[in-house]
């Protein structure tokens, strides 16, 4: 179907804000389509590298941000 799917991704926390994160997705040459918690911490992470969120997935385990981005190629290194 043409979709990829990422299941989990995490930098070590010696690792973080060293880029990292930044390299990964720049590797991913596809739109990108993602769900992360609400409450998480990533979701900071996700929108300075200009995602979309576009829309809360409501949940009574637990709610879901979806985040889009469409087009990567401004972080280029």
């Amino acid at each position: 179907d043409g979709i990829s799917v990422i299941y989990s991704v995490g930098v070590s926390v010696e690792y973080r804000n060293k880029g990292i994160g930044k390299a990964f997705i720049n590797l991913i040459n596809k739109p990108i389509l993602l769900r992360c918690p609400v409450n998480n911490k990533s979701n900071k992470f996700y929108k300075k590298l200009g995602f979309e969120l576009l829309r809360i997935e409501l949940s009574k385990k637990r709610s879901l941000n979806i985040w889009f981005l469409e087009n990567k190629e401004r972080f280029l290194f």
